[in-house]
């Protein structure tokens, strides 16, 4: 189908959305008064900018304020989202930023300014948090044993955790912290949702990611048969002081109420 095929009150809608989301390329739907266009213009822009503001608040505070409008308005330029959904707006942000900003800094006439290389691991490590916080899941008591053994049971992952990996130190980034280079080694953070809803992290040495990541989806194998896994990942031997340490080490984290006990329900 053709413009010319497409009614006439669709060619004003697509004019119309097409001005908002990039007023210097398109031009307003003619016989509109700007003043009146000029309002939509401002709506659109301060909800976007503010809604991601709220859900990247250290990604919004390390930018100069013209060049957090020009982030902005380049997601609404560049970027078609696949969702309607307000809570869903930080994921469609983070797809802009990798198929249009990258990790690579970014230049250009409408940015003097350049994106930081943390740029996509910092969003997504603020969107995770935002993501977990919003998340239905509930941790259901009656799923898992706390009291029985870690070793013979089947020990899991909260359901309210999320295990993260990153080239930068995006739990520490800043305004007054601005790496300019990856670590040296992956950092490993674990997010938590807790009683009070709110999230906290953890930052974890590789063996422990490792163990969480055994655990995330872990429905068959117990304890001891877990912790020889993680001895085969780090080609070490499975024996009685590494399966006691490694027991030490899970009960720690059931503690913290990453491990909620041993799985009841598979």
């Amino acid at each position: 189908m053709n413009s010319t095929d497409t009614p006439r009150f669709q060619q004003i809608q697509h004019a119309f959305t097409m001005h908002l989301r990039d007023p210097q390329a398109n031009p307003a739907p003619a016989g509109i008064e700007d003043r009146r266009m000029a309002i939509y213009r401002r709506l659109v822009f301060n909800n976007v900018s503010s809604l991601l503001g709220k859900n990247f608040p250290v990604l919004k505070s390390i930018y100069a304020a013209q060049h957090w409008n020009e982030l902005v308005r380049d997601f609404l330029r560049s970027h078609h989202a696949k969702t309607p959904l307000f809570p869903e707006i930080g994921q469609e942000f983070i797809a802009f930023i990798d198929a249009h900003r990258g990790s690579q800094a970014h230049n250009s006439d409408d940015n003097p300014g350049e994106d930081p290389g943390f740029l996509l691991e910092l969003a997504h490590y603020e969107w995770a948090e935002t993501d977990l916080l919003l998340q239905n899941t509930e941790l259901d008591p009656d799923d898992y044993d706390a009291q029985c053994n870690l070793l013979t049971g089947i020990p899991v992952l909260s359901p309210l955790t999320r295990l993260l990996g990153y080239h930068w130190p995006v739990h520490r980034i800043s305004k007054t912290f601005l790496p300019d280079k990856p670590l040296p080694q992956p950092v490993w953070l674990l997010l938590q949702r807790n009683r009070k809803q709110r999230v906290t992290f953890m930052e974890l040495q590789p063996a422990t990611a490792v163990l969480c990541e055994l655990l995330q989806h872990n429905r068959n194998a117990n304890g001891t048969q877990i912790l020889q896994q993680l001895a085969a990942r780090f080609k070490q031997t499975a024996d009685a002081e590494f399966i006691q340490q490694g027991h030490a080490e899970m009960q720690r984290l059931q503690r913290k109420g990453v491990i909620p006990g041993i799985l009841v329900k598979a």
